[in-house]
């Protein structure tokens, strides 16, 4: 009994020294991750815990007990860096397919619903996509359109309007200059009661039919051939602290909820 656990004991570390990189490295080298800013409340700088997502890949690193290194840079920079190798990880991301050519993912961390937001007191009946022609969709720089309504404003249906910051955009739909946004709710609840001070539902409402949901993943390079093993022991810390409600305070209690 003692012998398997021991051997078992000395395999986990092996399984660590492995995804700390080459045999030159030890358990003391800190796993170098990169992230960017600006993506309230999941990462940034400034936000508590620099964000939802950092402290819960932390944790989920912690878990194995492997320290890590999170570095922000712009998001473009850090994923050519990745690639490169000089970091081992990148986050948070959902799948597309341009990414999915160079990264491993991850099983999901984050799963929030995307929906149409319109202002409270907008009169207009939406039940359908189509029921949104001729009308004025706000999407801040840095996220696209939904398929289905890329097409529409491929085709001249749909009006859109991207400024700058996610604040902006809810300052035009309250405003009444923009007809109606599509973002994840979380980030939508988020936005609106750092902005407004107040409860989203006074001023916001969510329409039509779910544009599904958005997962948010940890990324490792193919380049990498240590990445296999780095995301098997992340979705495997990550399921452990799923199954013990482990991550549920780091959402439920972050600060602006």
């Amino acid at each position: 009994m003692i012998k398997q656990y021991l051997a078992n004991f000395g395999l986990h570390l092996l399984l660590i020294f492995f995804i700390l990189g080459s045999g030159t490295l030890h358990a003391q080298n800190k796993l170098k991750l990169v992230t960017g800013n600006n993506y309230a409340p999941f990462t940034d700088q400034g936000l508590p815990n620099r964000g939802i997502a950092t402290k819960i890949v932390e944790t989920v690193f912690s878990h194995s007990n492997v320290p890590v290194e999170v570095t922000f840079l712009p998001w473009e920079r850090g994923l050519r860096e990745t690639i490169a190798n000089k970091y081992r990880g990148i986050f948070p991301y959902i799948k597309r397919q341009v990414w999915e050519e160079n990264f491993i993912y991850s099983d999901p961390f984050f799963s929030m619903e995307l929906r149409i937001v319109v202002k409270k007191d907008n009169p207009k009946i939406i039940e359908s996509f189509s029921d949104l022609k001729g009308q004025i969709l706000c999407l801040p720089l840095g996220y696209e359109p939904d398929e289905r309504f890329a097409e529409m404003i491929k085709q001249k249906a749909l009006l859109v309007y991207q400024p700058s910051e996610l604040n902006n955009c809810i300052k035009m739909l309250l405003g009444g200059r923009v007809d109606f946004m599509t973002m994840p709710d979380y980030i939508m609840n988020y936005s609106c009661v750092k902005l407004l001070e107040d409860d989203p539902e006074k001023f916001i409402k969510y329409v039509g039919p779910s544009m599904g949901n958005i997962e948010l993943h940890f990324l490792a390079p193919k380049s990498n051939p240590a990445s296999k093993t780095l995301i098997a022991e992340f979705n495997r810390s990550l399921e452990a602290l799923k199954l013990n409600g482990f991550l549920d305070p780091i959402i439920e209690n972050y600060p602006a909820f």
